[in-house]
């Protein structure tokens, strides 16, 4: 992208969201505060790309992003959430969270990849969420590694976090990847989110930075 742009677009986020370009502290000792303990428990470092793949709808990867949406609203912190299939439904989030949230609604894996990265060049917002949970495969398979690893570059300079959510594992530069390992059933539906929220089970398959985490938490 042209430099003009890239300042045209740092402009127009300054305006719309001010206090997000504003000086606040984003986590402890180098860690990014969710909310969410399952994902707390794991210690999401800033300044990486994370994949949190849910190979089947019911694995709770909706109820995932949702909390850690809310929770990040909960302390004040604004975050840019990239929905790959326009999946969204904001009622599900509340009203602060959305007053807090940069929604870029999307049809496709390529206008996602592109928003991530012009988002991730702004340098002030520190957290940026992306859904591709509901992209085919055949579309996500042609999303090049390339794109990919210039989003990691572009992580590791600003410390920005970036988490992305997956039907299948597909970004091999990714520092931390998760699986999730909840099953829900229909007759969840019923119970009150944060009983759901207890169920959220998720396990480390690879972890490049920080400590060797193997073991299963949630």
């Amino acid at each position: 992208m042209e430099g003009s742009k890239i300042v045209q677009l740092r402009g127009l986020l300054k305006e719309q969201f001010p206090e997000a370009h504003a000086d606040r502290p984003h986590g402890r000792d180098g860690k990014v505060v969710t909310g969410l303990s399952a994902l707390d428990a794991i210690g999401l470092e800033k300044g990486v790309l994370c994949e949190a793949v849910a190979e089947q709808s019911s694995q709770g990867g909706g109820l995932l992003f949702t909390r850690v949406l809310r929770g990040l609203a909960e302390q004040g912190l604004y975050t840019v959430f990239i929905d790959g299939r326009d999946a969204l439904d904001p009622q599900s989030l509340g009203r602060e969270a959305c007053r807090r949230l940069l929604w870029v609604r999307c049809v496709e894996a390529a206008q996602a990849i592109r928003a991530a990265d012009l988002l991730l060049r702004d340098g002030n917002l520190p957290f940026v969420l992306m859904d591709l949970e509901w992209n085919s495969l055949r579309e996500l398979g042609r999303v090049p590694s390339s794109s990919w690893f210039r989003l990691r570059s572009l992580i590791e300079k600003t410390g920005a976090t970036l988490c992305v959510l997956t039907p299948t594992r597909l970004i091999s530069s990714a520092h931390l990847r998760l699986k999730l390992g909840s099953t829900f059933t229909t007759e969840d539906l019923e119970e009150q989110e944060d009983k759901l929220t207890d169920k959220l089970s998720l396990m480390i398959t690879r972890h490049l930075r920080g400590r060797a985490l193997a073991e299963r938490t949630g």
